[in-house]
């Protein structure tokens, strides 16, 4: 049985526990899918590579075609980030 209610993962830079927490949720099957990832911070060697790895996990999310990232080109940091993706989120829904 597929979840009606939508679905937002707040992500930044660690590819392993975003494909771990898409995993788990395909059993739910929720129907909408959002991917929220806060952008590399420019001070931080490799953080850009890190976090296009997190884009990239949103081709994990097989179960439905209803899929939306939300990707930064820098870091916000969680003070913004969170709050303006919720907002996003709520907003459409």
């Amino acid at each position: 049985m597929a979840l009606e209610a939508p679905v937002v993962i707040l992500a930044y830079n660690r590819a392993e526990k975003t494909a771990a927490a898409i995993d788990s949720l395909k059993q739910s099957r929720p129907q909408k899918m959002y991917l929220a990832v806060d952008g590399p911070r420019s001070n931080k060697p490799g953080d850009a590579d890190n976090v296009f790895a997190v884009e990239k996990c949103v081709e994990l999310i097989d179960w439905t075609d209803d899929v939306t990232l939300i990707s930064r080109p820098h870091n916000l940091g969680m003070r913004i980030a969170v709050p303006d993706a919720v907002t996003q989120v709520i907003s459409q829904h």
